[in-house]
């Protein structure tokens, strides 16, 4: 079998048939693919993305039929169906199905399949559009075409079903934080929370308390219990950018939610489970912080499971408009 995208796969057990209607399909330079399992089953391994719709006979046994139905299904419920129906076996009603988008008397009548084929093809490239709209969206602010963005985008598609923390470098202005949204966007994790926060631009004494929260009383103005981004992003994601400028102190801590995950809120002894996928980011090149005792070996360490460079808008001229 072969699976081409765009092509149509044809289904059904007897090879005399689907042979006899490829080869009406070849005159009419339509690229097929033909299942010939037994029942007209659908093998796991096939992809709705490959195709553009299905092709399956009806005989007598509506039972069998609707059985056909429902594996073609399996494998793509927005993928359209083209029903043969052989007169020779008596005409019978078809279920009322949306998906199926018509159907074909066999033998079959040359104007008859253009005018269905017609109707694939529009309803193919309305899928192919919506498709790539969704994609755009996913990626938005990293829609270029030059190699270094696609790159990116291929690093983004293998790290995000994993739970694998992610370091992303590049010069400032890049688009890390998008980077970063991808991520979260094509993760597990993309019906909870996506938090920021910039570990630059919060003072070190309030970093603590902004990413583990604190308690009533724990310090002058803590006149209410506050949660942390952990919490916040619990499920989800927490996208630390700027950690190279993370203070010595704060990267010991963070050291150890990284290790044990679990943290306490500023003024209290009570663990709470990190459920947090880590995103850092910075602009700063992290090995020669480490080289220079600015930034802790093991927690970069932690942090560069997973490495993503983006980068410079000099090295991708083409994607400027």
């Amino acid at each position: 079998m072969s699976e081409t995208s765009g092509s149509l796969l044809l289904v059904d057990p007897e090879v005399g048939f689907t042979n006899e209607l490829r080869a009406i399909l070849d005159v009419l330079d339509q690229t097929v693919a033909v299942s010939n399992c037994p029942d007209g089953a659908i093998p796991p391994s096939l992809r709705p993305e490959d195709f553009k719709a299905v092709v399956v006979r009806f005989q007598r046994d509506m039972d069998r039929f609707a059985s056909r139905l429902e594996h073609i299904k399996a494998i793509g419920q927005a993928l359209p169906i083209i029903v043969v129906h052989d007169n020779r076996a008596g005409f019978q009603s078809l279920p009322d199905d949306q998906q199926i988008l018509g159907v074909l008397d066999w033998p079959v009548r040359q104007d008859d399949l253009l005018a269905l084929l017609a109707e694939v093809d529009a309803a193919y490239t309305h899928r192919e559009k919506a498709s790539s709209k969704v994609e755009a969206d996913r990626h938005q602010g990293l829609l270029g075409h030059s190699r270094g963005i696609q790159v990116v985008r291929q690093l983004i598609a293998q790290v995000a079903n994993s739970p694998s923390t992610v370091l992303i470098q590049g010069d400032s202005g890049t688009g890390k934080e998008m980077v970063a949204k991808a991520v979260h966007a094509e993760s597990p994790r993309a019906q909870r929370r996506f938090v920021p926060v910039n570990c630059g631009a919060i003072p070190a004494e309030l970093l603590e308390s902004e990413l583990f929260g604190h308690e009533k009383g724990a310090f002058t103005g803590a006149i209410n219990a506050r949660r942390g981004r952990f919490e916040m992003a619990d499920g989800g994601t927490l996208f630390l950018d700027e950690i190279g400028d993370m203070s010595l102190d704060m990267q010991v801590k963070l050291l150890r939610v990284l290790q044990e995950k679990t943290f306490e809120r500023v003024g209290s002894n009570k663990p709470i489970k990190a459920d947090v996928r880590i995103i850092a980011a910075t602009h700063h090149n992290l090995e020669h912080l480490v080289s220079e005792g600015r930034f802790r070996l093991d927690l970069f360490y932690r942090l560069n499971v997973f490495p993503i460079e983006v980068p410079s808008l000099s090295e991708r001229r083409e994607d400027i408009p």
